[in-house]
């Protein structure tokens, strides 16, 4: 009798602390190095502001570019300038993608960029993060769809469409703050959302 009592204090012990344990469903777990939601097996990123620091390619291409800003060939010239000179990985976001990879995470990026010359920047994505490069796409309309077709379980972004994107597909997502040298600050109200804001984010 004592013996079986002694068991179900144990199991009851064991599902309090699962239930407890923040790492279960938030980012937060003192046996994680970074924050990650250690559930998830299938995450995905924004690129802009989320893992790259790249509005200095932005403000390359409008320095040298005599094309409209925003047409087909002008984000053709921004592709084209994602490399290491003016595409600087977050810090914080590259351990944070590096930890999920560890715990072998199936991991994509998603872009709102318009695709022509898009292999400049999935190579570039590619080499730096070890994405795949089929795991990297262009959704300059909406993410939505795409979030839920990779049925990702959590989505990080910089943006008030990135969280926007990741409610409407039924998941959550994650709040990266943007560069404090960042040249573009529409679209950004952390918070917004009642999403989860990561501190610390911004390099």
């Amino acid at each position: 009798m004592k013996s079986r009592i002694a068991i179900s204090i144990l199991v009851m012990v064991v599902i309090a602390a699962l239930v407890a344990c923040p790492c279960a469903k938030k980012s937060s777990c003192g046996a994680c190095k970074v924050p990650i939601i250690c559930s998830a097996q299938i995450v995905g990123f924004d690129i802009d502001g989320t893992l790259l620091h790249s509005d200095p390619a932005f403000n390359e291409t409008r320095r040298i570019s005599t094309n409209t800003p925003y047409s087909q060939v002008w984000w053709g010239e921004v592709n084209m300038q994602s490399n290491r000179k003016f595409c600087k990985p977050k810090r914080m976001m590259t351990s944070i993608l590096r930890e999920y990879q560890k715990r072998n995470v199936e991991i994509y990026a998603i872009t709102a960029r318009h695709p022509p010359q898009g292999d400049y920047l999935k190579a570039y994505v590619s080499k730096t993060f070890d994405i795949p490069v089929e795991n990297i796409f262009f959704e300059p309309d909406s993410k939505t769809a795409k979030i839920k077709e990779l049925k990702l379980d959590v989505f990080y972004g910089d943006s008030d469409t990135d969280i926007k994107y990741a409610l409407e597909a039924g998941i959550p997502g994650i709040r990266v703050l943007r560069h404090p040298f960042s040249t573009y600050w529409k679209h950004y109200d952390p918070g917004k959302y009642g999403e989860e804001i990561l501190r610390g984010s911004e390099f």
